[in-house]
């Protein structure tokens, strides 16, 4: 009878230091430069202390991603109750380092099954609480009876998707414009630019 293999505490301090460092990786260098031994490499490790802590490397992938939606829907839920919840959901928004993550772990779970579950359900969550956001900005403007909540969580989310993607390679046409006919729309003054900000989503900062 094989026997499961023993792995290392989640609440290590070994373990932290590895979802923090590939959080900075992903960031750096996109989901192709995530391995066992480029990690282990950047924190000065055995690459085989990755395996006694996460059995795979996907199971790395879940606990960052995981780290990173719960400080998200911490951040939105304050949100809801601030006198100004849209602001947060646009900063999260802006995060140019998090909107490139979020995209790379779609594309990339739509062909891994190991990990397609759990991007669905954070996806999900992650709408759930940008819809309370959005609800809450509509209602205290009485824009709730005029304009879908729903919808316009998704448009929010595509068009800084598109900004922040483009604003990255320099393309800004279109930009200003679409801004000033969000904050039109929704009664909230949008900056005139997307400058790229930091969010729950964007790495911690390394050490010097």
């Amino acid at each position: 009878m094989t026997t499961a293999r023993r792995r290392g505490k989640k609440d290590s301090k070994t373990r932290t230091r590895l979802i923090d460092e590939a959080l900075i990786l992903l960031s750096e260098e996109g989901i192709s430069a995530l391995s066992a031994r480029n990690l282990a490499q950047r924190l000065e490790l055995s690459f085989q202390i990755v395996h006694y802590y996460f059995k795979s490397m996907d199971d790395l992938l879940i606990a960052v991603i995981e780290q990173s939606i719960t400080g998200v829907l911490d951040t939105l839920e304050k949100a809801v109750v601030s006198d100004n919840p849209l602001a947060t959901l646009i900063e999260l928004h802006q995060g140019t380092a998090g909107v490139g993550m979020g995209l790379e772990f779609e594309i990339y779970a739509g062909r891994r099954p190991a990990l397609r579950d759990t991007v669905k359900r954070y996806i999900e969550l992650f709408r759930q609480a940008e819809l309370e956001v959005v609800s809450c900005h509509l209602k205290k403007h009485n824009l709730d009876k005029t304009l879908p909540a729903l919808p316009i969580t998704v448009m929010l989310t595509s068009a800084f998707r598109v900004l922040v993607v483009e604003d990255a390679v320099g393309v800004t046409r279109g930009h200003e414009e679409t801004l000033t006919w969000l904050s039109s729309l929704l009664n909230y003054p949008f900056p005139p630019s997307t400058p790229a900000i930091t969010s729950p989503l964007d790495p911690p900062p390394s050490e010097s």
